[in-house]
């Protein structure tokens, strides 16, 4: 049910919620006040009194939902609309020469769901409204000036509603653009650095299942080098250097459980990040990672390219205080071990005052 009438970002709707909270109390409390001040006699000391009630409901539960919009359960967003709706209506059925003022309250509700809610709660609560405006109408009115304002105030619902989800659902898609952009190399397909540094964070954080399961055994980091691109490069072109990545990135999920982020960092620089893994399953992915690149050339026309990699593997023990940057360094340093070696290889250290641990 959330994804059909929940909030589509908490965050916003807080703000919405404030800031038409805040200036509903603030109009319940003046339409009285103005009202006394006018002498017009349905206002006095009695709705004063009621209207600060509600006002201070009405902030009371503007402070809750902006303090920890996260926390509110999905049908709570709906709820206060329906709230709103039913307000208006009580007023209205009290003091039915408030006229089209009290109406217009209406427009509160739908205002907020067409810009925060998700398009199904914003239909329900815009349906709502026109039913409580026809309550309203045909309650206090004789029936062709009922009729004439139900359709009225019901066109002007409608027309707001369906301008207010196509704009949230424009600015959704946008939104969701942004984030895989953000979040998805556009070359390769791959993760970001951004993601990979996400990933990174989640496994470091403590697991209480996996905890019960079996003791962690740590995260673990490969990076992963293109041989001699730049002669690539410069021999076939930067298309086929491209493609390259493209060719080797696939290789590299293909060999990658399903728990592991396999990022572009920049250039020809790859990554996989292991979560709950040991040095020793490091080794041991990126040496099929590295079987499988040199045993699947790249097509190229009705040429095949062949293509290796030098992979440098990092490990942190779990519990390690030392974020994504100490393991980085460390598999930086084991690449370029790697590379030193002769490319083409995997490279690990193995200890702090140990060489390093090749597999070619």
């Amino acid at each position: 049910m959330k994804e059909l009438v929940g909030p589509r970002d908490t965050g916003a709707a807080a703000w919405g919620a404030s800031v038409i909270g805040a200036g509903c109390a603030v109009l319940a409390v003046g339409y009285e006040l103005l009202g006394m001040a006018l002498g017009r006699s349905s206002s006095n000391g009695g709705t004063l009194a009621v209207a600060s009630v509600v006002a201070v409901v009405i902030l009371a539960m503007v402070v809750g939902f902006s303090r920890a919009p996260d926390r509110m359960p999905w049908w709570s967003w709906i709820t206060i609309c329906l709230l709103g709706i039913g307000v208006i209506l009580a007023e209205d059925l009290i003091a039915p020469e408030t006229g089209a003022s009290g109406q217009i309250g209406l427009l509160y509700a739908v205002v907020f769901a067409g810009a925060h809610l998700q398009p199904a709660g914003a239909w329900l609560v815009a349906s709502l409204a026109i039913g409580g405006d026809a309550v309203i109408v045909f309650t206090t009115r004789a029936v062709p000036d009922a009729v004439g304002e139900l359709v009225a105030v019901g066109a002007v619902i409608l027309m707001a509603t369906a301008l207010l989800v196509h704009m949230g659902g424009h600015q959704q898609r946008l939104t969701e653009q942004l984030a895989a952009l953000a979040s998805q190399d556009p070359l390769t397909g791959l993760a970001t650095r951004r993601e990979l540094e996400a990933a990174a964070a989640q496994a470091a954080a403590p697991h209480p299942r996996r905890l019960r399961d079996a003791p962690p055994r740590g995260t673990a980091l490969l990076i992963v080098d293109l041989d001699s691109f730049k002669a690539l490069n410069d021999t076939y072109g930067h298309l086929v250097g491209d493609a390259a990545l493209v060719h080797v990135g696939s290789l590299l999920r293909a060999c990658s459980p399903r728990t592991a982020t396999v990022a572009r960092l920049g250039g020809d620089e790859l990554a996989v990040l292991l979560p709950d893994a040991s040095r020793d399953d490091a080794v041991r992915v990126a040496e099929e990672m590295l079987r499988a690149v040199l045993a699947t050339p790249m097509l190229q026309g009705a040429d095949e390219v062949s293509l290796s990699v030098s992979i440098g593997a990092g490990h942190l023990a779990a519990g390690a205080a030392a974020g994504l940057t100490a393991l980085y360094a460390e598999a930086d340093a084991a690449l370029y071990r790697a590379k030193l070696g002769g490319r083409s290889q995997v490279c690990a250290v193995v200890a702090a005052d140990a060489g390093p641990s090749v597999a070619p």
